[in-house]
């Protein structure tokens, strides 16, 4: 898919692009997070009024972001990873040595045992496939222990310290209120 040459792409995040523009020259090296419903799409418009930058002269101001970010998407944001920012392996290696997967604990209980027992920031449980009350009931328990859910329905559950937005489990509320 070849991305649109037409400027009003580029004016389209242009308020995006200024605002990645002011962190570069203030030669900031933290990364950039824009919070999205639909964060493929503006990685997508990002990328393309990028392009546009590329072609009509009036936006070559905008050709420096290419140099210092990176676009990546995740859950719910699009993130503007700084390239010139040292690499920090020890941080690196540490999160990923934080996450777990659990694949004997498939019960709510087994799932809390787990959690108080490794204290990680993320476990995965794959065999962990919960009816609503039983997932209700971990919630009870994760809301007051600093964690997250994600119901990952027949692929079982994770429990995260991270708030991963809209995909955190919340058990519904059913309204007693008529009228």
């Amino acid at each position: 898919m070849t991305y649109s040459r037409n400027k009003s792409a580029l004016k389209r995040v242009q308020k995006l692009l200024d605002d990645l523009l002011l962190a570069v020259n203030n030669k900031s090296d933290d990364d950039v997070v824009f919070t999205s419903t639909n964060p493929n799409k503006l990685s997508y418009q990002l990328h393309e009024a990028l392009d546009v930058a590329d072609t009509f002269t009036e936006y070559t101001k905008y050709r420096v972001i290419k140099e210092h970010y990176r676009i990546r998407v995740r859950f719910d944001r699009v993130i503007a990873e700084c390239k010139t920012k040292p690499v920090d392996a020890k941080a690196i290696l540490s999160g990923q040595l934080s996450k777990m997967t659990v694949d004997d604990a498939d019960t709510v209980l087994e799932v809390i045992g787990a959690a108080i027992k490794n204290n990680l920031n993320e476990m995965y449980f794959p065999n962990a496939e919960l009816i609503d009350s039983e997932l209700a009931d971990l919630y009870k328990w994760t809301s007051v222990n600093g964690y997250y859910i994600i119901n990952n329905y027949e692929v079982g559950i994770t429990l995260t310290k991270s708030n991963p937005g809209e995909l955190a489990y919340e058990p519904t509320r059913l309204s007693t209120d008529k009228g």
